[in-house]
């Protein structure tokens, strides 16, 4: 992966930020618009330029002998998780589900469908 990130000029900060945007992984926008505009003048340019990258990172991965990570878009999802939230939010969710006649659970879940 080094010489493909050299041989770019990449820092391999950027070739990750670079490979995990293609892979589908969950890249914070202003990141991506970072590297959009170092990339190319164009958004479609610039997907184009990271596919280049990518493909060059993978095969290099390749030779290597590196792990390949999955993508988060190919990955199965159970749909449960564990959130941590301040027991007043907890407390004001509880009232507002009751009030509505629905569960924590569903009020949780619209609010985080939105």
């Amino acid at each position: 992966m080094i010489k493909t990130v050299l041989k770019k000029g990449l820092t391999p900060s950027k070739s990750k930020l670079l490979a995990d945007l293609y892979a589908g992984y969950n890249i914070p926008l202003e990141a991506a618009r970072v590297y959009e505009n170092w990339l190319a003048d164009s958004p479609e340019d610039a997907l184009k330029g990271i596919r280049e990258v990518v493909a060059e990172v993978v095969e290099d991965m390749k030779v290597n002998a590196e792990q390949i990570p999955e993508p988060i878009a190919l990955k199965n999802y159970s749909g449960k998780f564990m959130v941590r939230i301040p027991p007043e939010v907890h407390r004001a969710l509880a009232i507002k589900a009751a009030e509505t006649g629905i569960s924590l659970n569903r009020l949780a879940s619209s609010k985080l469908g939105q």
